[in-house]
């Protein structure tokens, strides 16, 4: 897909976070510390250290390492550990037991691992856990039914998911979520229904997902809703109406859709809207008249319709503005 938005997962590693050379990452730290990492590391992960003021805090990345149960052990001898990856492992439910104790902990990824909804009762014992990636086909309702012992949760990634419209009931109790990816999953127009109760949502990536106009008026009690990504839906001309009453809107991704380009002048009522992609859409140079009162700093026009002449009139009209064609 060819959206303009960033990918704002919570995957990726603190800005800032260093990745060093072992003695690096002990100095100032305990034996147990010091073990500890150099264990991570001849299991093929890495460990980073941030600098947080007087003290640092650790990340480990186990991504894609072979690695067991018993090995997350080791976690808790790691000093301030703030955030673990360990996507595409073949850790279990068994394993997070282990994560138990770990007070600092904000932020783990279990992307297309074994974990479970019994899974979470370990991760609900975290006291600042706010960030939780469970994406990949392990993950089903009965997952999302357990993620209401996890009250303080901001951050939910589930893209790839077995999730179903039914199951979105059950998120609908974690109205502290702010970002939510439900990317490439089964979810449609009646699971959008269960999002409504979400009022801090501010970031919602359906990408790839069996929505279509007909569920979006349901977001529109999402008054701060600042990001929206909707490439490779069903939507269409017609559902830029709902998403014009979405006030706090700054970007919005429609690549690969439907839209025509007929109703883009609703998108006028979004006076915070910087950020559009409209890559692989069949509009025309017609359409982009449409856009000329909006106050665009980023617009993807790629494999569309449009001709260089209707690009130069709207730059023309909007000097700042970065056009990818």
């Amino acid at each position: 897909m060819n959206s303009v938005l960033v990918k704002r997962s919570f995957r990726y590693a603190t800005v800032g976070a260093v990745i060093l050379s072992s003695a690096a990452l002990v100095r100032g730290q305990t034996t147990e510390h010091a073990e500890a990492v150099a264990r991570i590391v001849q299991l093929g992960g890495q460990v980073r250290r941030v600098d947080a003021g007087t003290s640092s805090q650790f990340e480990v990345d186990w991504s894609q390492c072979s690695i067991k149960d018993d090995d997350l052990r080791i976690l808790t001898s790691i000093e301030n550990l703030t955030r673990l990856d360990l996507r595409r492992t073949s850790i279990t439910d068994a394993g997070l037991h282990h994560l138990r104790g770990l007070e600092k902990l904000g932020a783990v990824q279990c992307d297309f691992t074994h974990i479970t909804a019994a899974g979470i009762a370990h991760l609900s014992t975290l006291p600042v856990l706010t960030q939780v990636a469970l994406g990949g086909p392990q993950t089903r309702d009965a997952t999302l039914e357990s993620l209401v012992r996890l009250p303080h949760l901001t951050h939910l990634d589930l893209s790839r998911s077995r999730i179903s419209d039914a199951g979105l009931k059950s998120l609908a109790g974690n109205e502290a979520i702010q970002e939510l990816i439900l990317a490439d999953t089964p979810i449609g127009d009646a699971g959008l229904a269960h999002l409504s109760r979400l009022r801090q949502l501010t970031y919602l990536n359906l990408a790839g997902s069996k929505v279509t106009d007909r569920g979006l008026p349901h977001l529109t009690q999402l008054r701060e809703l600042a990001s929206l990504v909707l490439d490779g839906t069903h939507v269409t001309d017609a559902g830029l109406v709902p998403i014009s009453k979405l006030s706090s809107l700054e970007s919005l991704a429609l690549s690969d859709t439907e839209v025509r380009g007929t109703t883009l002048a609703a998108l006028g009522e979004l006076p915070r809207l910087r950020v559009l992609s409209l890559a692989g859409t069949p509009i025309t140079d017609q359409a982009l008249e449409s856009l000329l009162g909006l106050s665009l700093t980023t617009l993807d026009v790629r494999l569309t319709g449009l001709s260089e002449d209707g690009l130069r009139t709207l730059q023309a009209s909007h000097l700042n503005l970065t056009v990818k064609y």
